[in-house]
């Protein structure tokens, strides 16, 4: 979660920059809005679940209006329900197959590599690959050739 919040005071930031805001009103609420998403970053730990939901739900909304698509296109986009979208930005939750959806239809596929970064391999898998000794594939002795077969079995005493 920190990394959304910091992704959200990036994009604010460039917002700024690109804009070249020359109105001190308008800068100051730019600097209110990331002192509000940077004190957010440490509310994140002593939040409870559903008020994390209720967060994405926003983040989620924010979004949407940043690209200026209504709840019905979004839901159109990522295939659910408007009242799918409405719930979502409300805080009620969705399945995780919903949120993938929403955060694709909403060009926001980076956010899951904020989330959950690849952790890559372990040093102790590293180690170990590095350490494995490689050892020519050796053939059978009569790789091809078709197995004995026994003929019937019978009794030493038979004849």
């Amino acid at each position: 979660m920190y990394y959304i919040v910091l992704s959200d005071i990036l994009l604010v930031f460039e917002d700024f920059k690109k804009n070249r805001v020359d109105n001190v009103r308008d800068s100051a609420q730019i600097v209110s809005e990331i002192n509000e998403m940077s004190t957010k970053l440490l509310d994140l730990e002593i939040m409870s679940n559903q008020q994390i939901e209720a967060e994405m739900g926003e983040r989620i909304r924010r979004r949407r209006l940043d690209m200026n698509i209504s709840q019905t296109e979004l839901a159109r986009r990522a295939g659910v329900a408007r009242r799918t979208i409405t719930s979502v930005e409300h805080g009620e939750g969705c399945s995780l197959q919903t949120l993938i959806a929403l955060v694709r239809a909403l060009r926001a596929l980076e956010w899951i590599d904020q989330f959950l970064p690849d952790p890559g391999i372990s040093p102790m898998a590293l180690l170990l690959q590095e350490n494995e000794v490689k050892y020519r594939v050796k053939r059978r002795k009569h790789a091809g050739q078709p197995k004995k077969t026994v003929g019937e079995w019978k009794w030493g005493d038979e004849q």
